[in-house]
């Protein structure tokens, strides 16, 4: 070609990849994030890391993505993330977030102390408040007494 009459490379392709290690992120933990980047691929096959996008998750209430591109796991679910790069938008990463697994409890009393053991003279209650730790697991629970000839528990307020 004559100087002069070359195309301008034009943007063919945006891809996301993982800003640091090598794989992108498929599971995460409600409360986690993950960092991720754009590379723009272009007609004549050169590329350009670390692009400016406009980044979208398909399900706000599952991840929420930064305009850095940071994305924040808020919910158990499944979204995808996009990255646009003008009118050239990426292929959908889809991410699946699970709660944590529960560790353990913490019971307080409606002050807010936390209770070790509870002694009660026969006739009394003591409303105790549990729950599941860490707080983005699954707060379901069962409590249970040993021996149900002298206590029982009732679940309420």
């Amino acid at each position: 070609m004559a100087r002069g009459s070359e195309r301008p490379k034009r943007l063919t392709e945006v891809e996301i990849h993982p800003a640091a290690g090598d794989k992108l992120p498929a599971l995460i933990q409600v409360g986690e994030t993950a960092a991720l980047a754009v590379r723009a691929v272009f007609s004549d096959d050169s590329t350009a890391e670390n692009v400016s996008a406009a980044w979208k998750s398909s399900d706000t209430r599952v991840l929420k993505v930064s305009s850095k591109g940071v994305v924040t796991a808020v919910g158990p679910g499944a979204a995808q993330v996009t990255a646009s790069v003008g009118l050239v938008t990426s292929t959908p990463v889809p991410i699946q977030v699970v709660r944590p697994a529960a560790t353990g409890f913490a019971v307080t009393d409606d002050s807010g102390k936390t209770v070790e053991s509870v002694t009660l003279r026969i006739g009394e209650t003591k409303h105790l408040n549990i729950a599941v730790l860490p707080s983005a697991a699954d707060q379901s629970y069962t409590a249970t007494v040993s021996n149900t000839s002298i206590s029982t528990v009732k679940k309420g307020n």
